[in-house]
C-alpha cells in the first residue's frame, strides 16, 4: 500500500512542476515540409487544396513554460463541445484523469513518463491525439502572444462549427478526400475594445521522430486550407508535437492568411456578443478541389473541381492556395487525394461571429460541468446526457457548487471525487470563475469577455507549494484543481 501512495505523491508532483518546452519555428523546417509536399506530389498524393508552409521566422530552439496540469486543462476546455454520447459529461472527466500520469519534469523540460513511453501502439495513437491538442494549444498560445501581444485565443472546434452552419457528414474521409483542421482559435482583445480574430490550427502529435511530424505537417498544409470566410483562407499555424521521453518539442510552421474576422467598436462589440447567433441566415458553401483545378487557373473548372454550395448559392471567391500538382509523366491514371472546401460567405461573417464567441462561452461552462448554463450558447444537440452522478453508488460524486481555491479565487463548478489506497481521497475540481459564471448565466457575453483577460491574470498569484495538489488557470477563467487529501 505504501507503494502505491508513493506513486500518486509523486503523480500530483509532476503534474505542478514547470518544465520548458521547445517548439521549432525555422525556415528550415519550414523547406522540410516544402520539400515533403513536392515529394507526395511526385507520388500522386498530394491534390487538392493545400497552403503554402511558411516559417515563423524564429530559430529551431525556441522555448515556454508550461506544466502537465496547463495541458490538461487545455485538453479539457477544447474537448468539451464533444456531444455525440449519452456519457458525455464522462467522456469530459475522463479527459482530466487519463493522462495525469504521462508527463514528467527531466533535466528542466517536460517528458513522457516512464508510463507514458511505455503505452503500447494502439494507446499510443489516442494519447498522441490528446496530448497533441494539449501541448498545440499551449505552443500556439505563445506564439500568438508574441505576434499579437495585446490579444488572447480561445480554441471552437471546427467541425462543431460546421455542424452549426449545416455542413454535417463533411468529416468523412476517403482516399480521395481530406478532412478539416482541428480548431477556430477565437481572439480577443485584453485591454477591452472591439474586434474579433480567427486563426485555423491543426494539431498532431506523434511518438516517433521528426521526419513523422515534417509528413503530418504537409498533410496538416492540406488540412487549414479546407477553410475559408469570405472566400479567402484565414490566418493559420499548424503544430506537431514530439512525445518523447527525452523531452517534448513541438514542430510549428504559419501559413499566411486573414486574422481579422470582425471589426468593430467597444459598443458594436457589446451588441453583437449580447445576441444570440440563431439559425445561419443563409448557407455555407461546398466545393471539390482536385488536381484538375490547378492545372489551367485562369480557365474554367471542370466538372469535377466547379464550386459548389449546400443550397445551390454561388460562390465568391477562391483562396490563393487553391493549387494542386501538375501531370506527372508516367502518370499511373490514380486519382490523388481531393478537398473538400467550406467557404463562410461574407454575408454570414458577422452570424458566424457570434456564433464562435457563443461556442467559447459554451465550452467554458461545460468544462466547469455548467450543462444547464450551458445550453442557450449551443446549437440544440437533440440528445440527453447523463450526468456524472449516475456513478454515486461506485464512490464518484459531482455537484454543482461553489468552491475556493488556496489562493482565494471563488469557483463555481464541479467536484468530483474517489478513494484512494491508503483512506486517501482524490478530488478533482472543474469549475469557472465564479463572477464569470454570473455573466454567462445571465447572458451578458460581452462582460464575460471583457472580465475573462483580468481573470487569467489570476495566474500570476502564488499557491502554497503543496505536493499534494495541482491548480492550473485557463485565459477564459477556467479552473482545473486536484488535490489528494488524507
Amino acid at each position: 500500500m505504501e507503494g502505491k501512495r508513493v506513486d500518486f505523491d509523486q503523480v500530483f508532483h509532476g503534474l505542478k512542476s514547470s518544465g520548458m518546452v521547445r517548439f521549432d519555428g525555422s525556415d528550415e523546417l519550414a523547406a522540410r515540409v516544402e520539400q515533403e509536399i513536392v515529394r507526395q506530389r511526385k507520388d500522386r498524393k498530394f491534390g487538392g487544396a493545400w497552403k503554402t508552409p511558411t516559417s515563423l521566422g524564429l530559430t529551431s530552439q525556441e522555448s515556454l513554460c508550461t506544466s502537465p496540469a496547463d495541458v490538461l486543462l487545455n485538453i479539457g476546455v477544447a474537448t468539451a463541445l464533444f456531444d455525440g454520447s449519452p456519457f458525455a459529461e464522462v467522456a469530459r472527466h475522463w479527459a482530466q484523469v487519463r493522462y495525469c500520469g504521462t508527463l514528467r519534469r527531466k533535466e528542466g523540460r517536460l517528458a513522457l513518463s516512464e508510463a507514458g513511453n511505455r503505452v503500447v501502439h494502439h494507446h499510443k495513437v489516442a494519447q498522441s491525439e490528446y496530448l497533441g491538442i494539449g501541448f498545440s494549444l499551449v505552443v500556439v498560445r505563445e506564439v500568438l502572444r508574441r505576434r499579437y501581444p495585446d490579444w488572447t485565443f480561445s480554441p471552437v472546434d471546427v467541425d462543431y462549427a460546421f455542424r452549426y452552419g449545416g455542413v454535417a457528414g463533411l468529416g468523412e474521409v476517403n482516399q480521395y478526400t481530406d478532412s478539416r483542421p482541428d480548431y477556430f482559435l477565437v481572439g480577443r482583445r485584453t485591454k477591452g475594445g472591439g474586434g474579433l480574430k480567427l486563426v485555423v490550427l491543426e494539431c498532431k502529435g506523434t511518438h516517433q521522430g521528426t521526419g513523422h511530424a515534417v509528413e503530418q505537417l504537409a498533410k496538416a498544409c492540406k488540412q487549414v486550407a479546407s477553410v475559408e470566410v469570405g472566400g479567402r483562407s484565414p490566418d493559420g499555424l499548424m503544430v506537431a508535437t514530439l512525445l518523447q521521453a527525452s523531452g517534448i518539442e513541438s514542430k510549428v510552421i504559419d501559413p499566411p492568411g486573414d486574422s481579422d474576422l470582425w471589426q468593430g467598436s467597444a459598443q458594436d462589440m457589446d451588441d453583437l456578443l449580447n445576441e444570440r447567433p440563431g439559425p445561419p441566415p443563409g448557407e455555407f458553401e461546398i466545393r471539390e478541389v482536385g488536381a484538375e483545378a490547378a492545372e489551367e487557373p485562369d480557365s474554367e473548372p471542370d466538372s469535377e473541381s466547379e464550386p459548389e454550395t449546400v443550397a445551390g448559392v454561388e460562390p465568391e471567391g477562391r483562396a490563393d492556395s487553391e493549387v494542386g500538382p501538375p501531370p506527372e509523366e508516367g502518370d499511373s491514371g490514380e486519382r490523388p487525394a481531393r478537398s473538400m472546401v467550406v467557404n463562410v460567405p461574407e454575408r454570414l461573417r458577422t452570424w458566424f461571429s457570434k456564433m464562435l464567441a457563443n461556442a467559447n462561452a459554451a465550452s467554458a461552462l461545460l468544462f466547469a460541468g455548467a450543462g444547464d448554463a450551458a445550453a442557450r450558447y449551443l446549437k440544440d444537440s437533440g440528445g440527453s446526457t447523463i450526468p456524472m452522478n449516475f456513478h454515486e453508488e461506485e464512490g464518484l460524486r459531482s455537484s454543482l457548487r461553489s468552491f475556493e481555491l488556496p489562493n482565494g479565487m471563488s469557483i463555481l463548478g464541479t467536484r468530483y471525487s474517489t478513494g484512494l489506497p491508503g483512506g486517501r481521497t482524490l478530488e478533482i475540481h472543474k469549475g469557472i470563475e465564479k463572477n464569470l459564471y454570473r455573466e454567462l448565466e445571465a447572458g451578458r457575453l460581452a462582460g464575460f469577455m471583457r472580465g475573462a483577460h483580468e481573470i487569467a491574470e489570476e495566474r500570476s498569484r502564488s499557491f502554497p507549494r503543496d505536493p499534494r495538489q495541482s491548480v492550473a488557470l485557463g485565459n477564459d477563467g477556467t479552473v482545473l484543481w486536484m488535490r489528494v487529501t488524507e
